[in-house]
């Protein structure tokens, strides 16, 4: 749906751009007459792109998100749990440093990072 989305923003844009200035009328030419189905037809292209592009760029964030937690090893809901605990953590002085770089999408340092990322990508290790 994501592609989708952003397949049908970035290939209508020519369309848009066309169909934003056929509407617009704040230019100092006189706007040239068109029928009120053409009007009508210009706005739909305009409201497409819109939707799609938002939706899309909406999309495309929930992904990276998504992504971001698969790769760090965590549900949503312990996502928002080391961030409480690591900010009360914080509060009293006694953060680990290597336990919580996860929480910025690093990742790195993390113990069960390892074994996510070929699981994401589908490989198969040889063992």
């Amino acid at each position: 749906m994501t592609l989708g989305c952003v397949y049908c923003s970035v290939s209508s844009r020519e369309l848009f751009v066309d169909a934003y200035f056929t509407i617009n009328t704040s230019t100092q030419t006189p706007a040239p007459t068109i029928s009120f189905r053409e009007k009508l037809f210009h706005k739909c292209i305009v409201y497409l792109w819109v939707l799609c592009s938002s939706v899309g760029l909406a999309l495309s964030g929930l992904t990276l998100w998504h992504i971001v937690l698969i790769l760090c090893g965590e549900t949503s809901i312990e996502r928002h749990i080391n961030k409480k605990e690591r900010q009360r953590q914080q509060k009293k002085g006694r953060l680990d440093s290597i336990r919580y770089l996860c929480w910025v999408g690093v990742c790195l340092l993390n113990v069960g990072a390892g074994d996510n990322r070929p699981v994401f990508w589908s490989i198969e290790l040889q063992s």
